[in-house]
C-alpha cells in the first residue's frame, strides 16, 4: 500500500491520542478535508476507523518507528526514534 505524504502525515497523527480538531489545526487542513483523509488511510489500511487501526497498528510490527509527540502546558516535545528531541 502506497500513502501520499499527506496521508501518512495524517497516519502518524491519527496513531497518537490527540483530538482530531488539533490534528486538524496541526496539519492547516479543515475538519472537512481531514475527514476525507482519514476516509483513505482507512480505505487503505482495510480498517473502519480509528479504533481499528490502532489495534492493527498494535498487532503488526512497525518497520519504522515512528516518532513520539507530548503535548503539555509548556509547548510540545517530539522524540525522534533516534533520539532527537524537538521543542515547540
Amino acid at each position: 500500500m502506497i500513502l501520499t505524504p499527506r496521508e501518512t502525515d495524517v497516519l502518524r497523527l491519527l496513531l497518537t491520542a490527540r483530538r482530531t480538531t488539533d490534528c486538524a489545526a496541526e496539519l492547516g487542513i479543515t475538519l472537512g478535508t481531514w475527514k476525507v483523509y482519514t476516509s483513505r488511510v482507512y480505505q487503505k489500511h482495510g480498517v473502519r476507523g480509528r479504533l481499528e487501526l490502532l489495534e492493527r497498528a498494535k498487532a503488526e510490527t512497525v518497520k519504522e518507528p515512528l516518532p513520539v509527540t507530548y503535548v503539555g502546558i509548556n509547548g510540545t516535545l517530539t522524540v525522534h526514534p533516534d533520539g532527537r528531541t524537538e521543542r515547540s
